[in-house]
């Protein structure tokens, strides 16, 4: 069997919680670091590949920890982490599978989220693709897996943070709402950045400078996606909500109601934009076509008057013996009509305003 598919109708034949890497890329190396939170205190363990299984049971103390994944190339890593803690087998095949869509999924003893990460660039906030966060929900055990190296930790730690100055205990419940708003919050960078790019060409077009259409179809690509995941993630988000007593019962549902209003504002900005960017495709084609009427305008200006000019040297290349061929001014007085008519054809287009 292949270490990888690219698509999902490759697992064809395949049983139904078959673990394995399904995604667009070759997947990178596994690396599992432990996170344990006592009072405002963080302690983060790296752990070996090699006894897994042995290290978390070492080191995962009563009070629970966060068991986060990075990289899935390591399958029987991830596999062995889901039967220590009696994990579905069908969720860890949906792990592995990065095309999900953000969902979340109740089962007898622990809870399944999938998130779509944005992943963009720290320079330019310019989006570069989605990137799938599984999250594991069991007790006092929070398991996240992602595909790339990208700390999580690290971005949430200003989160973190601003929760511990408010004298709150980073639990796992909590935890989950910071890596959602954390996610939510990039969802505004984003169009935000699509806003500011979409006002940049629409002051080129005015301006009438030359733009390249590609960027104003691949703003439209990228917002379609950004829609799609935002409308999942608001699925999940009210799901949440409904089963609050349930899951996450640290969180007052206060939070969840906010981050639901959150991607509400992001939904009506997405709209905002695609109606902004169709309406500057518009204005961008228009523009090209009114380019195109001024060149056939122009191209037929030249034509008219050339068709008088045609027919005065047609008429006197005639072979009849005409008095005008024989007059010694008779060329002279040829060139002055063709002038005269290329001036008055000319003087004529100037006063309807066709040049």
């Amino acid at each position: 069997m292949a270490s990888f598919l690219k698509r999902a109708s490759s697992k064809k034949g395949i049983p139904a919680g078959t673990p394995i890497y399904v995604g667009k890329t070759e997947p990178l190396p596994t690396e599992v670091t432990l996170i344990q939170y006592e009072g405002k205190i963080s302690t983060i363990t790296k752990l070996s590949l090699d006894t897994i299984e042995e290290q978390i049971k070492q080191h995962m103390p009563e009070t629970g920890g966060w068991i986060q994944v990075a990289g899935l190339q390591n399958v029987d890593v991830i596999q062995k982490i889901g039967e220590l803690l009696d994990i579905n087998p069908l969720t860890i095949e949906d792990v592995l599978h990065t095309a999900q869509r953000a969902k979340i999924d109740f089962f007898q003893h622990y809870a399944y989220l999938v998130l779509s990460a944005a992943k963009t660039s720290t320079t330019t906030l310019k989006m570069t693709a989605f990137e799938q966060v599984s999250v594991i929900i069991k007790g006092n055990i929070l398991v996240t897996f992602q595909e790339s190296h990208d700390p999580l930790i690290e971005h949430m730690q200003v989160y973190i943070d601003h929760f511990w100055s408010k004298s709150l205990v980073v639990d796992m419940g909590r935890l989950v709402y910071l890596l959602i708003d954390m996610i939510i919050d990039d969802y505004f960078a984003v169009i935000e950045h699509k806003a500011a790019v979409l006002e940049e060409i629409e002051e080129e077009i005015i301006g009438k400078e030359d733009i390249k259409p590609e960027n104003l179809y691949k703003i439209k690509r990228d917002i379609l996606h950004l829609r799609k995941h935002v409308m999942n993630l608001r699925v999940v988000i009210n799901l949440m909500i409904h089963e609050h007593q349930t899951f996450m019962k640290t969180i007052n549902k206060v939070y969840l109601n906010d981050l639901r209003d959150h991607l509400t504002v992001i939904l009506d900005s997405i709209e905002i934009n695609r109606e902004l960017n169709q309406s500057i495709l518009e204005t961008y084609i228009s523009s090209l076509e009114i380019k195109i009427n001024d060149a056939m305008r122009l191209l037929t200006v030249f034509a008219s008057i050339f068709i008088p000019l045609n027919f005065i040297t047609s008429y006197y290349g005639m072979n009849f013996n005409l008095p005008e061929l024989k007059w010694q001014h008779g060329a002279l007085f040829a060139g002055s009509i063709m002038f005269l008519v290329v001036v008055g054809l000319l003087s004529f287009y100037r006063k309807k305003k066709w040049i």
